[in-house]
């Protein structure tokens, strides 16, 4: 493997040479002799040939000119500005010679430290002379020769500071040296032994790659630049250049050739096989993508034990998948490809959820996988993760916990999560946890200075206490120092001392300290019935002295309770009702309690879509709704338990289509003034996260649809600020150099101009999403039903689409075309039964424009209690800010009573919030359910894309008078309205403003 000289080390070189050395006068000055002299005349200043042939003639006296003897002193020594001697390693004979020497790299190594500047010549050009010279010499003999082993460390840590420089120029000559040295083994296990000043510093390059670098901390390319950087590539996060990439993992690779040292420190010091995926998933060169499959198939091959659970932790099967529909051609791309997902499939097929989970507590480094949190889990396995091969399990759970994870510190908070749980299933266990040193390692951790560290170690104790325990643990908290001191043992002294001040802190919270209150109290009066159930005069317990009231036993009884024989009557309880209601504290808490209603619906499509989707956090909303829609009618076809189409690839063609949508609309409004409304309407938001229900139409339509298996979502989609952030920034600056060409006499030009700015948008998107698969070729796509069968289909993007409008589906889906879906909105302010649509609203130029069919509400309302009969979900729009608690997933105005709390009444109609700004439709969802009584809509299901954590399992329940209000659109099948509605759509439209209401993109 041989790489290019870095470039600003050939200028270096060029640079000195171009420069006059009187030679003559260091003899004079006896710094060198006539013999010196004559061999640096006979190569100074002749074609390449002719100086390979001199050094040839006379290898021993070069060798002596360069390195000195026992009478000579080197030449670097007597002349250290003269340093270019490197163009004569060129000659293989004359580095075999200078590696033969007894010490060939002593009279060099000083220059290594002769500066602390990186950018100093000397040091530079040392660092790359000792690197051919040691390659060499590694090269050349089976056996590390001893000068070899003091050289060698010296020069890694030399590189090491080139390496954690800002500059890439700097970086990229550290990482190509790295490369040279590390051809043998034992040069490999020495920078191992250096790993934390030689790998460090690449791993934080390829976690800027992956834009995964921790915030706070420093990214090792921060975008200066000098001479050393000109002409590099950038084009990853991080400002990464995609050469230095390539070279960086080049050096990664050279390690894993002994996976069997390096593996296990990669995974649990900088979770190497996260890293690599993510870096895959965003590779927008092959030769990276090659590198990385290289990589990963080593650490695989000699970790499967550690590393396996990693990769499926990672996806990697699924992005694999996506990386073979690149259709590459290279024999050892596919055969690393092809080893890989053998070797993953064959890890699947033979792993339980308790093998997973005992997998990765085997591998040393735990993560946020799925048993972690799942209850069901530990109810079925906790006792056996205790219990199997003698507590195995649990011994090397206690040993995770036992370090530090300064590079990892979550694998602390999730190894206090999973002994919270055991202790939880297998209370009697508690003593066997003990002795292994988790109890007091649990209870050090609440001094941590991560919140979630805290909280899980916090949670793991409080499982651990006996409820008297307890009692104690918190009376403790509360009592003066010296009593703590006098009467608890040193572990709770340990916990007073953790705890007292955060404790403190979370009591200025009123709702905390009545649940705190409710909690002693309760405990209170279990510790008073322990008590009268003791017949003895004195109870030690726990360190508390329990003193017997003596008088008790010479007390009367309390005479015996007579039940008195009476009816309660009907005027009685009708009193108390009307007395009740007459406070409007209860008659708030009645509402509230009206609202929460439990999740039972009359109507409701049979196959709700699982699983639940996350849109994170981006402005995708739109996109998750359709697709939750599109999903039914395939999962139906292909019998699918669960399915996820990719949002991420719709995402991807809709900011590339906005883009070029917006820099149209800029061409159509030149005459337009740069200040004037529609122009600053334009700008305000080129390319927005948020969509139409006719925008993912248009996009489905033109590039198709692929599962999510295919194209995952990366860390830009699921926070997408950024990379929109970046695009706003580009478009606009864009924006101003099309309208000043469009003024001026270089017309001809400007489609030339907007292509290569759409060009750089595209860069900017793969980079950032990673390269979508192509709407016209073939993916494979391998899926299991519900049944268990397994399933093979090769289609395209495109033709995967059509499928939504197949007769099968349709048949399943009661008849429904989900290509013919059209929008009814409910727009008060604009005459109903009418086509409304939106000025320069959209994103596939050329296209077909937003449409909304206007109607009343109750027709609204109709048509989407006929589609959810005809059993499929239907998008709708609406203002989910208002009058809702995401926690419990509720939507109803009776939420909230202002008047009752601040005496103010807020009366504004749907069509007042609508011309004031006040409301608009910002989010999109999905009807899958309805309560009817008495033909009137009660109550509707939501299914949000909010996760599984907001409402219930992912759902929330609307109430009627809050669909009345704050729900603007819902997408319907055209036999669900009556003809005349259908035919609104063949009118003209009215056309809105751009800057209006119903413009809002959900």
């Amino acid at each position: 493997m041989s790489l290019d000289p870095p470039a600003y080390i050939l200028s270096l070189q060029n640079n000195i040479r171009a420069r006059p050395i009187s030679w003559e006068g260091a003899v004079r000055a006896r710094t060198i002799t006539d013999a010196d002299l004559k061999r640096i005349k006979s190569i100074d200043k002749v074609r390449k040939e002719q100086r390979k042939q001199t050094i040839e003639s006379d290898l021993d006296g070069f060798a002596q000119l360069l390195l000195g003897g026992a009478d000579a002193q080197s030449i670097f020594q007597a002349a250290a500005k003269r340093q270019d001697i490197i163009q004569n390693l060129d000659v293989p004979s004359f580095v075999q010679t200078l590696t033969r020497h007894p010490n060939p790299y002593q009279p060099l190594l000083p220059f290594l430290t002769q500066s602390s500047n990186p950018e100093e010549p000397i040091p530079l050009l040392t660092s790359s002379v000792l690197s051919s010279l040691i390659s060499q010499g590694l090269a050349a003999s089976n056996k590390t020769p001893a000068h070899v082993d003091e050289a060698l460390p010296k020069l890694f840590s030399y590189l090491s500071t080139l390496a954690r420089s800002s500059d890439s120029g700097l970086q990229d000559i550290a990482v190509q040296e790295y490369s040279a040295l590390l051809k043998t083994r034992a040069s490999r296990e020495l920078y191992w032994s250096q790993r934390k000043e030689t790998l460090n510093p690449l791993i934080e390059i390829l976690r800027a790659a992956a834009g995964t670098t921790s915030s706070g901390d420093t990214t090792p390319m921060n975008g200066n630049a000098s001479v050393r950087s000109l002409g590099t590539d950038t084009g990853l996060a991080g400002g990464v250049g995609i050469q230095l990439l390539y070279h960086v993992l080049l050096v990664i690779w050279q390690l894993t050739f002994e996976g069997d040292l390096v593996g296990q420190g990669l995974d649990e010091e900088h979770d190497i096989v996260p890293l690599c995926a993510q870096l895959l998933r965003v590779s927008p060169k092959e030769k990276i993508s090659r590198v990385l499959l290289a990589i990963l198939n080593n650490l695989l091959t000699s970790n499967n034990q550690t590393l396996l659970p990693a990769a499926i932790q990672a996806r990697l099967p699924s992005l694999l998948a996506n990386v073979k529909g690149r259709h590459i051609n290279d024999e050892e791309f596919l055969g690393d490809l092809d080893s890989l997902k053998a070797m993953l499939e064959d890890y699947s097929k033979s792993q339980t959820t308790f093998d997973e989970y005992a997998a990765e507590v085997r591998s040393g480094h735990l993560r946020w996988s799925p048993p972690h949190r799942k209850p069901e889990f530990w109810k079925e396995n906790a006792r056996k993760i205790l219990e199997e091969n003698k507590g195995e399990l649990a011994k090397k759970l206690a040993e995770i916990l036992s370090k530090s994870w300064e590079s990892d510190r979550q694998v602390l908070a999730i190894g206090c999560n999973d002994v919270a749980c055991l202790i939880k299933e297998v209370p009697e266990k508690k003593g066997a946890l003990e002795k292994a040193g988790l109890k007091a390692r649990v209870m050090e951790l609440m001094q941590a200075p991560e919140e979630t560290i805290r909280y899980e170690s916090l949670r793991a104790t409080g499982e651990w206490l006996s409820p008297c325990e307890e009692a104690e643990y918190y009376t403790c908290l509360f009592q003066p120092r010296p009593a703590l001191s006098s009467d608890c043992g040193g572990w709770r002294l340990e916990a007073y001392r953790a705890l007292r001040n955060r404790i403190g802190r979370a009591l200025a919270k009123p709702e905390i300290r009545e649940q705190l209150v409710e909690r002693l109290r309760a405990l209170e009066l279990r510790s008073q019935q322990r008590q009268r159930k003791t017949q003895k005069g004195t109870l030690m317990e726990k360190g508390y002295v329990f003193v017997e009231d003596n008088n008790v036993a010479r007390r009367p009884a309390p005479p015996a309770y007579e039940h008195p024989s009476q009816e309660i009557s009907v005027t009685t309880i009708e009193r108390w009702e009307k007395e009740v209601l007459e406070d409007p504290k209860v008659r708030h808490t009645l509402c509230a309690a009206k609202i929460s209603d439990s999740q039972t619906f009359n109507i409701s499509i049979p196959h709700e879509g699982a699983p639940v989707t996350n849109q994170r956090s981006s402005g995708r909303c739109w996109l998750f709704a359709s697709t939750n829609v599109f999903r039914i009618a395939l999962m139906k076809k292909h019998k699918l338990k669960e399915f996820e189409l990719s949002q991420a690839y719709l995402f991807f063609w809709d900011k590339l289509e906005k883009a070029n949508y917006f820099l149209e609309n800029v061409l159509d409004t030149v005459d337009e003034p740069l200040d004037g409304r529609i122009l600053q309407t334009l700008m305000q938001s080129p390319v927005g996260d948020g969509g139409q229900w006719d925008m993912v139409a248009n996009l489905v339509n033109k590039y198709g649809l692929v599962p999510q298996t295919l194209y995952p979502d990366s860390f830009n989609a699921m926070n997408s600020s950024a990379m929109g952030s970046l695009i706003t920034t580009k478009l606009r600056e864009d924006a101003l150099r099309l309208r000043e060409q469009a003024k001026s006499n270089e017309k001809s030009s400007l489609a030339a101009t907007k292509s290569a700015m759409m060009r750089e948008i595209h860069l900017i998107l793969t980079l950032m999403l990673g390269p979508p698969p192509s709407p016209k070729e073939t993916f494979d796509w391998e899926f299991y039903d519900r049944d268990g069968k397994l399933h093979k289909l090769s289609t395209s993007p495109l033709a995967f689409s059509q499928e939504l409008s197949s007769s099968t589906a349709m048949r399943l889906c009661g008849g429904t075309d989900v290509h013919q879906l059209f929008s009814l909105v409910h727009d008060p302010r604009n005459e109903y039964e009418t086509l409304l649509s939106v000025e320069r609203l959209g994103n596939v130029w050329g296209a077909l424009p937003i449409r909304y069919v206007n109607v009343k509400m109750s027709t609204l309302k109709k048509a989407c209690i006929q589609m959810l009969r005809k059993g499929m979900p239907v998008f709708f729009g609406s203002d989910v800010g208002k009058f809702s608690d995401s926690a419990r997933g509720i939507m109803d105005t009776a939420l909230f009573d202002y008047e009752l709390g601040f005496n103010v009444r807020l009366g504004m109609s749907k069509a007042e919030r609508l011309m004031t700004g006040e409301s608009a439709m910002t989010h999109a969802m999905v009807l899958t359910g309805v309560h009817v009584e008495d033909g009137q809509d009660v109550r509707w299901r939501v299914e949000n894309s909010w996760s599984e954590t907001a409402g219930d399992k992912g759902y929330f329940v609307m109430s009627a008078a809050w669909m009345d209000e704050f729900v603007y659109q819902a997408v319907v099948d055209p036999s669900c309205v009556a003809s005349e509605l259908k035919n609104i759509l063949k009118s003209e439209p009215t056309v809105l403003p751009p800057w209006d209401p119903m413009g809002a993109l959900a």
